[in-house]
């Protein structure tokens, strides 16, 4: 803002600096993914890293006490969080505009799908991309069973088992 230092009705600004009002309110319009995109994991198993983003308003600063909504599809591959135990959780974020999800379950469809994050202000969700797959197992071993010989249309004496490891 100009200055009338002398008050004769002459504004002028101090060493060429201008003041200007203060900026708007920040708002939460921003969201980065820190960690838990890009994961996969077997059906109905926990998905390793749990889902953390930053919220920065529109300067690109940390954004403090922003709702956080994380949402899974409801339908198809999907999963749970530990925290709601649906597809949906709200998470604050806090002085670092950091907001981290509890523990997120897969369901038992497999398939690729996104986790949607916004805040009441956010322009667009920011994406986290998951898929549920079925795992293979590492080994199968024979426990039970083994070397038995019979006539064909006959049943074996003891029942054949195995160890599966994944």
């Amino acid at each position: 803002r100009a200055i009338d230092g002398d008050e004769d009705q002459v504004e002028v600004c101090d060493i060429g600096a201008f003041e200007s009002d203060p900026p708007t309110t920040p708002i939460p319009e921003n969201i980065e993914i820190q960690s838990g995109a890009n994961q996969s994991t077997g059906i109905n198993l926990d998905f390793r890293t749990e889902f953390s983003v930053k919220v920065l308003d529109q300067y690109w600063l940390p954004f403090e006490n922003s709702d956080v909504t994380f949402t899974a599809p409801d339908t198809g591959a999907s999963g749970t969080f530990a925290g709601t135990s649906t597809n949906i959780e709200t998470i604050q974020s806090n002085a670092n505009g950091m907001a981290t999800t509890s523990t997120f379950t897969a369901n038992d469809i497999t398939g690729n799908y996104n986790v949607e994050v916004s805040t009441t202000h956010s322009a667009s969700p920011a994406l986290i991309q998951l898929e549920n797959i079925v795992q293979v197992p590492s080994s199968i071993l024979y426990s039970n069973g083994s070397d038995q010989i019979t006539s064909i249309l006959t049943e074996f004496n003891e029942p054949f088992e195995v160890i599966v490891n994944d």
